[in-house]
């Protein structure tokens, strides 16, 4: 017999097995949708990120104006179809212009929307097939992205049923903007990514 076989043998006889206890970790009765929003703002900020609330998401572009991130030299892509983004003095990138990954090199702000939210880790759910290239992601300089708050959840657990839907090719956990802290110990934000990264709750 191996040491380990004797290690692994004396464990198993003279120690008791242990009762877990039950718990339910389930909090969609207790947390209303007001005190998941408040939540998910503070670790979402803590991160780094800025939120925006609004009561619709036809104003979601407005608010996003008045951040002062858009300018008539911006390169916008949006996966959401925002008739207001006519209206104003923008370069549009369109799907037809997009052939690789690394056209998304220039891109100033990526509008996405997110299907899914964690307001005890202030994270979003991004699928893979919410994008053509989903490099968009990690080489603009902004990052707005609008959530539903139907689409929020308290923790995991409450969210790992739609989760498993909406995983299924993939995709990205993102809470906030870039950051490292590797030299000295020092936060930079936008090291290797989104400088912002803008959450609107509507």
């Amino acid at each position: 017999m191996t040491k380990l076989n004797e290690f692994l043998n004396y464990f198993n006889h003279n120690i008791d097995p242990v009762e877990y206890p039950e718990y339910n970790f389930s909090t969609k009765k207790r947390i209303n949708k007001n005190e998941l929003i408040k939540q998910f703002s503070i670790f979402w900020e803590l991160a780094g990120g800025k939120i925006i609330k609004t009561n619709q998401k036809k104003k979601a572009l407005e608010e996003v104006l008045k951040l002062n991130i858009i300018t008539q030299k911006s390169l916008v892509y949006s996966t959401i179809h925002l008739e207001e983004l006519k209206n104003f003095p923008i370069i549009l990138l369109k799907d037809k212009k997009i052939k690789k990954p690394h056209d998304f090199k220039e891109l100033d702000i990526l509008i996405i929307e997110a299907k899914l939210a964690i307001a005890d880790q202030g994270a979003v759910w991004i699928s893979k097939n919410t994008l053509i290239y989903d490099s968009a992601l990690f080489l603009c300089k902004h990052q707005v992205i609008l959530i539903n708050k139907k689409n929020l959840y308290y923790n995991m657990e409450d969210a790992y049923p739609k989760w498993i839907k909406l995983s299924s090719d993939g995709g990205y956990w993102i809470s906030g903007p870039s950051k490292t802290a590797d030299i000295e110990q020092s936060l930079v934000i936008g090291a290797h990514g989104p400088l912002s990264s803008i959450a609107i709750i509507y």
